[in-house]
Formats: C-alpha cells, structure tokens, sequence
C-alpha cells in the first residue's frame, strides 16, 4: 500500500484550480473535525471581507450532480458563506476514498484544528475502513506508531471524560493517564481534577494511588518483544498480524486477511476446527 505523507504530494496528482460557486460545495464525509468554534469564524469571515477572498483555496474532489465534496479546507467554507462570497477558489482532485480521508486527517493535524478524541476518530476510520494496521497510520500522518497507539487508547475513555477532552476540560495528557484506569475511577478521578485543576503530572500523581502493583508496573512485554512475536506469528500464519499490549495487563491479536479461504487458512495453522 502506497502512503503520502503530506497533503502537498496528494495534490501532486494534478489538481486543476477553479472558481467555484458556493452553495455546489459539501461537506466532507470524511472531514475528522466535528467542532468548530463560532468566533474564530467570524473572525476568519471578517479577515476574508478585508482581503476579498479566501488567501488558500479549498481542496475538493467531485461529487454527484455536478456538485463538489470538501476534502480540506471546511473552516474557510464556512468562514467564506459567513463573509457572503457567492464562490471560493478550490483545488479539484480526483481522490478516492481513502485517498480523501487522508488528505482530511493531514490537513486538520497541520493545522492542529482537532481535539483529542477526533484525531483518535479519524485514525481508527482508517483502521476500520481501510484496513490500516497502526504502523501504517503513523506513516501516512507522519507521526511514530506508539502516537497512534496511545491516541486510540483515548476512545476507550468513558464517555464523559471523552467530553470533557472535546471541551477542553482536560487535555490529550490527562486523557492518556486516566485510560489506565476502569471506567469508574476514570470519571472519578477526571471530576477531581477538573475541580482542582491538576496538571498532567498530579494527575499520574493521583492515577498511581488508585492503580494497584501489577498495573503501575510495566509490562511484561517491550516494544522488541512484540515484534519478535507479531514476527513469528506472520511468519506461521503467512500473512501479517499485529499485536497491541496495554498497561493493565490485556491486549488484541490482529490478524490480516483477504477472502474467507484465507481466514479458513489461518485457522486451519493454529489449530482450530469449525464444525456446523
């Protein structure tokens, strides 16, 4: 699987510039970032009032009926309807699917316009739909696979404490600290914090006292030994597998397959017997 990096090498696949009305334009249905906030858009209205226009143009590819889909770019959308502009400029490209969801996920990072929880959104969509394993998520946002790792450990947070990372409330930190607990001390502890207003380190501070031995401690596997195992077992299997350890002492085996023969295959290799 080929991945970019960058959404400057996406838009290398020749993008045409073009002025197009405002109302042809949708949202993006892989646009990561669900939050937007109203004054900061009225103050990007207001500065696209003063300079005439928008100063980058919005990237899209097309959609059905002569319409055309936001790939990157949503906020200046939004900000130019707010500024009465009847068209923006745009770059239309021809992206697939994954190819859209990428470019949405590198625009928003390099911009730094998503919360916690919407990165850790976007890279399991890429996981989900795509089939990505981590490694390959870190390598197309250009980040280090335990980034990735530790940013999908944050939609295993309660659904509160998530809000409270969407509203700022508590920052990623925070939120990486409290997914080591059970989702009761999680809640707990996030109040406690809020109320007081803990920094990151006094909230490791408070998870350590509510963390028994066997989870403060490390685990039992590295980084390394994972690799040999996930190595061996790619290598029984034929095809590849991930391993994911988690502080608290559980973890997944993913194991990559094709079509059904294939997935028969594998259980054939570790021994398993299905019998209707």
């Amino acid at each position: 699987m080929e991945i970019s990096v960058t959404l400057t090498a996406m838009l290398k696949r020749r993008p045409s510039l073009q002025q197009i009305p405002i109302d042809l334009l949708l949202r993006g249905k892989y646009q990561p970032r669900q939050h937007f906030d109203p004054e900061k858009l009225r103050e990007l209205a207001d500065s696209i009032k003063s300079t005439g226009g928008l100063l980058q143009p919005i990237v899209v590819r097309p959609a059905a009926s002569g319409q055309y889909e936001i790939v990157a770019g949503e906020r200046r959308w939004r900000a130019a309807q707010l500024a009465g502009l009847p068209d923006v400029s745009c770059l239309v490209c021809q992206y697939t699917d994954e190819q859209a969801l990428q470019a949405s996920i590198v625009e928003n990072i390099s911009r730094a316009d998503l919360n916690p929880i919407e990165e850790a959104q976007a890279y399991q969509r890429l996981i989900d739909e795509f089939q990505y394993l981590h490694e390959e998520v870190a390598a197309s946002v250009g980040k280090s696979r335990t980034a990735i790792t530790n940013s999908l450990r944050l939609l295993k947070l309660d659904t509160q404490v998530q809000q409270w990372l969407i509203s700022g409330q508590l920052s990623e930190g925070h939120g990486k600290i409290l997914a080591g607990l059970d989702r009761g001390h999680q809640v707990e502890l996030a109040q406690r914090g809020i109320q007081k207003g803990w920094n990151v380190r006094k909230m490791e501070l408070e998870a350590k006292k509510l963390q028994n031995a066997s989870a403060v401690t490390e685990g039992p596997y590295s980084d390394a030994n994972l690799k040999q195992l996930e190595t061996a077992l790619s290598e029984h299997l034929g095809n590849r597998t991930q391993i994911e350890y988690e502080e608290r002492g559980g973890g997944y085996v993913r194991i990559r397959f094709n079509n059904i023969d294939e997935l028969e295959g594998h259980f054939d290799r570790l021994g398993f017997k299905f019998e209707d």
